[in-house]
């Protein structure tokens, strides 16, 4: 019984790699492909490249980026009662408009003020610590 049940497994691994094809599709930027021995050509591995660009490309447009003015200033010592301010200012770098959901002071000691509306690509918007706090 053991060696009956050896030999359809054997034979159905046998059957299972048989002779593939080469068949590739693009479809909505979906490359499908059926497994093969055989190496791919030229123009499949063209196609899947081209494919491959236009995920790439769709990806980053759909991403946003952000750069500051500067990440770190330091005020020195601080005198009790004075006011001391600096304005942070962003720039949406992206494609897609930016969502500043959060903002923090890394030293706890104030609360920084920030754009709630979406900003732009290419707009500059300031973060600076909230006169109110």
């Amino acid at each position: 019984m053991i060696k009956r049940i050896i030999l359809a497994g054997f034979l159905f691994v046998l059957i299972s790699c048989g002779q593939g094809t080469n068949e590739i599709k693009a479809v909505e930027g979906v490359v499908t492909s059926t497994l093969s021995n055989e190496p791919l050509s030229a123009k499949e591995i063209e196609v899947i490249e081209v494919e491959e660009q236009k995920r790439k490309v769709a990806y980053e447009s759909s991403l946003t980026s952000i750069e500051f003015n500067k990440l770190y200033h330091d005020f020195g010592d601080v005198l009790p009662g004075s006011s001391n301010t600096f304005e942070f200012e962003i720039t949406n770098t992206g494609a897609q408009p930016l969502i500043v959901e959060d903002a923090q002071a890394s030293c706890g000691c104030t609360v920084p003020a920030w754009p709630k509306e979406p900003i732009n690509p290419g707009d500059r918007e300031p973060i600076y610590p909230d006169p109110a706090y």
